[in-house]
């Protein structure tokens, strides 16, 4: 499962999704799962969550 900025995001759960059999889950630019998106989760056996990870420098 996954929520993306720039594609990322998309691109590790694609290469997982990949290496592992297992199908991925990308969420709307809100976050929001479609119905058929929550079925699939509720039977997977395990889920890998992504999301952008936003770098910055602290304040001198």
């Amino acid at each position: 499962m996954f929520h993306e900025g720039d594609g990322q995001a998309r691109r590790v759960a694609e290469s997982v999704a990949g290496g592992t059999g297992g199908e991925r889950v990308g969420a709307d630019a809100e976050a929001n799962l479609a119905e058929a998106q929550w079925a699939l989760l509720a039977t997977a056996d395990a889920t890998i969550f992504g999301l952008p990870l936003l770098q910055f420098r602290a304040w001198n």
